[in-house]
């Protein structure tokens, strides 16, 4: 299969093969692990990988995978390639978020698969539609504590507390002036009602006395109690008619009439700043100049397409991957903020964990274990971010831990997951880092268990949740037309899709969640991990993990109302994708240039259409670059394959300036050559594998080609382009480093 994979929305690049559960003896052939893990693409936006644990391993003295060693970010190394969940048979849900049983289906042929989204299938309003006298775009906003240009405060990007009680609203503009008209109306419909005298629609950014200072100050006028409108024909920044191209940044503020019989909490609130394009529609933007004054960031570095934000001026890192997608749905606002809420309350107390003036949501309370890992969602997805790996000797806490059998079977006195708290008091176990050991500039984790002692096991870190309805949206036909299972065009790459049982139809899916694509949906995806990592059961996971000779799991029956269900599940599919950084930097040009040269392009597809039928709106038709460094781990290791012949591969460094965990053994299967276990490495020598038999020979060329026309490649070029490719990361950084030398060799004068 050529270039899917593994892991969300950072992992669309290469693909994962990966094989049947804890399976030992035997021979399969290659399983492609379609869009991976429970989160996505926290790496779009500039996040580092984070650990990636080793997916199958005996108990007794177990090395996990190399990582490098954690820099000064706080953020993990690379970790070597691996090859799936080391879950049990049926395993539905990978990943972070380990669900109950699902259920694959034995080598279904693909034309079985049925769409999740057919011509003809349920589909939400268009959010940007054009008529014969304007374009109509529609969007929903929330309200904010401050501006977005006020990095002083750093009070932008976070959420005030009872953002999820009347703070949002429907916005509708009119746009007239793109079909030859006059006039801009913007409509805005509230969910309590506005001062009068303060419901402010502010155009055309000024930026001269405050960083909040607009051109056009002015209020809307009410329609009725939730209605609001304002109408402009003048471009207050040129002083002249508008006109198609122009741009309007714009600010509404929802200033709440305390008044009002049952109003809690503060009343006066600002907003989104957006940038809207006459004729266009919303665009992401960042600052430039002295003023940050607002520009469009171009279309090429809208990584999430029109779901993608603005850039961050107000110095809010911790708070990047919390924010709605630019163009969220109208009526999806609100269940935006509201699934929000369900993520970030305790499952133990119904406390919410931001803020101290959030009350109790009492219905959730008790709703944890018996046994669970976790009593939140954001416990483990810290700000829907990626988990730090723990000190040693510290507990994963924040991690799961598969356990099992050897021959594929749930372990009788634990289940499928190790879940090490329970609120009647001992869990089933703990789960530490004993020691971290260095080999060859890489290091691996083993592990101490305390109270378990589990035959097999598989850690995994809590991935991000960013890009996953992105995921969802892509079609299956995109998928399966780089599946490739028998390496029919000796390019040696292969692997074939996941087809997996809709636990909710019976219908046969492509599967796209989890180390083995063991979830199709969003929706099954998010029940499975609120099952296993807080024991809370839903409609579509009705029992407990337990085991086969365990008690004290609990009753049966769903806990979760399907409501809340379903606002979770939206607001994990609906996160805004942040832009691509310094995408016209000549450094990352040229190394988007040696990427494509050297042939990274062969397993990493860049470019996904999602499907012009998909359910949400704001996903429907976007064009979306996947073009990440951290796609899976493309496992290198066969859980056939003896430990010796495990530890061998696990010595094979990553080429570091264009691999950069990125891509890793595509066939698999038999065991190979450690020279052939890694498309990029060569024994840790190489710089990079081109593809098929004589790739770094190829490779090689090309940076000679280039030596040879005397334009000298910057030796980091690769890496930086994969390290900017959304955000800043470790991993890229230490591969630059770890490789330059190599890279150097090569591209010096005289080379």
């Amino acid at each position: 299969m050529k270039s899917i994979a593994g892991r969300g929305f950072e992992s669309l690049l290469g693909k994962v093969m990966t094989l049947p559960p804890f399976a030992r003896t035997g021979r399969r052939k290659p399983v492609l692990s379609a869009l991976g893990a429970a989160a996505a693409a926290l790496a779009l936006a500039g996040c580092a990988p984070g650990l990636d644990i080793d997916p199958l391993a005996p108990s007794d003295n177990n090395p996990g995978d190399m990582h490098a060693p954690p820099d000064g970010d706080g953020h993990d190394g690379a970790s070597g390639p691996s090859d799936g969940d080391g879950s049990t048979p049926g395993d539905g849900n990978d990943g972070n978020g380990n669900g109950g049983p699902g259920n694959p289906v034995d080598n279904p042929p693909t034309g079985s698969i049925v769409p999740l989204f057919p011509e003809g299938g349920e589909m939400e309003p268009a959010v940007l539609e054009e008529t014969a006298s304007a374009l109509i775009t529609r969007f929903s906003d929330r309200a904010r504590d401050r501006h977005a240009r006020e990095d002083q405060y750093q009070k932008y990007e976070h959420y005030l507390h009872l953002y999820w009680e009347y703070r949002t609203a429907q916005v509708e503009i009119i746009d007239e002036v793109a079909k030859g008209g006059t006039k801009l109306t913007v409509n805005a419909k509230t969910l309590w009602k506005l001062d009068d005298q303060q419901a402010e629609l502010r155009f055309f950014f000024r930026g001269i006395g405050t960083v909040a200072e607009y051109h056009d100050n002015g209020v809307m006028t009410p329609q009725d109690k939730y209605n609001y409108s304002r109408t402009v024909e003048f471009n207050a920044r040129e002083r002249r008619p508008l006109r198609v191209g122009d741009k309007i940044e714009f600010e509404l503020s929802q200033f709440l009439d305390k008044n009002e019989p049952g109003f809690t909490g503060r009343d006066n609130y600002y907003g989104t700043t957006y940038l809207y394009i006459v004729g266009k529609g919303l665009v992401p933007w960042e600052g430039t100049g002295e003023r940050r004054d607002s520009v469009e960031i171009p279309e090429k570095a809208w990584l999430g397409g029109r779901t993608t934000v603005h850039r961050n001026e107000s110095n809010e890192p911790q708070n990047l991957f919390m924010q709605l997608a630019t163009n969220m749905a109208p009526h999806n606002g609100q269940k935006f903020v509201q699934g929000r809420r369900v993520l970030h309350t305790s499952f133990i107390d119904g406390s919410h964990d931001e803020s101290a003036e959030n009350p109790t949501w009492v219905e959730q309370a008790g709703k944890a274990g018996p046994y669970f890992v976790s009593d939140s969602c954001d416990s483990c997805h810290r700000k829907n971010g990626r988990a730090l790996a723990p000190e040693v000797g510290a507990l994963l806490d924040k991690y799961v831990v598969k356990v099992g059998m050897p021959d594929g079977r749930p372990d009788p006195l634990l289940g499928e997951v190790l879940q090490p708290r329970s609120m009647a008091g001992a869990g089933e176990g703990t789960v530490s880092i004993a020691r971290w050991v260095e080999e060859g500039g890489l290091r691996r984790p083993e592990y101490a268990f305390s109270g378990a002692n589990p035959a097999a096991f598989s850690a995994r870190v809590s991935p991000p949740l960013v890009g996953m309805g992105l995921l969802e949206a892509i079609p299956e036909s995109a998928i399966l037309a780089l599946a490739d299972e028998n390496d029919s065009d000796n390019d040696g790459i292969s692997g074939r899709p996941h087809v997996v049982s809709d636990k909710l139809t019976g219908q046969a899916r492509l599967g796209r969640f989890g180390w083995k694509a063991g979830q199709p949906t969003v929706r099954a995806q998010t029940a499975a991990a609120l099952r296993t990592d807080m024991g809370v059961l839903t409609s579509l996971y009705t029992t407990p993990d337990c085991g086969a000779q365990q008690s004290g799991c609990g009753p049966d029956g769903a806990e979760l109302d399907e409501q809340q269900l379903d606002d979770l599940s939206h607001y994990v599919a609906l996160l805004g994708v942040h832009a691509q950084r310094d995408y016209d930097a000549p450094e990352v040009v040229r190394g988007q240039q040696l990427f494509d040269e050297v042939g990274c392009a062969s397993c990493h597809t860049a470019t996904f259409q999602t499907s012009a039928y998909a359910k949400f709106a704001e996903l429907r038709g976007q064009t979306i670059h996947l073009h990440r460094p951290l796609a899976p781990r493309h496992g290198s290791r066969s859980r056939r394959q003896s430990a010796r012949g495990q530890r061998e591969r696990r010595r094979v460094a990553y080429a570091a300036a264009v691999e950069h965990r990125a891509v890793g053994r595509c066939e698999r299967g038999r065991r190979l050559p450690a020279r052939r276990s890694r498309p990029h490495a060569e024994r840790g020598h190489s710089v990079a594998r081109r593809r098929g038999r004589s790739g770094q020979e190829r490779v090689y060329g090309a940076l000679r080609e280039r030596q040879a026309g005397a334009a000298r490649v910057p030796r980091v070029a690769v890496a930086r382009v994969l390290a900017r490719n959304g955000g800043p990361h470790a991993t890229a950084r230490r591969a630059a480093r770890s490789r330059a030398a190599s890279i150097s060799a090569l591209t010096s004068p005289g080379a």
